[in-house]
């Protein structure tokens, strides 16, 4: 079975789960996707939205985004 999203487009650990980018924050993964259906983003973070409904994140760390403030 093809993948439908060509590897290209999603280069190996660049992004990464929901529950992932929760833990890096220390959140609850219900934390971030709540931020994500109230505000559209997390901490300025949008997903991916895979075709099965899954979301794949940026895999950013806080010092990163800390940085960028």
């Amino acid at each position: 079975m093809k993948d439908r999203l060509p590897k290209q487009d999603i280069p190996p650990k660049q992004y990464i789960s929901t529950n992932d980018i929760a833990a890096r924050f220390g959140v609850k993964g219900d934390t971030v996707r709540r931020n994500l259906c109230t505000q559209g983003h997390f901490l300025g973070l949008k997903p991916l939205k895979l075709p099965n409904g899954r979301l794949l994140w940026p895999a950013v760390s806080p010092d990163q985004i800390a940085a960028e403030a």
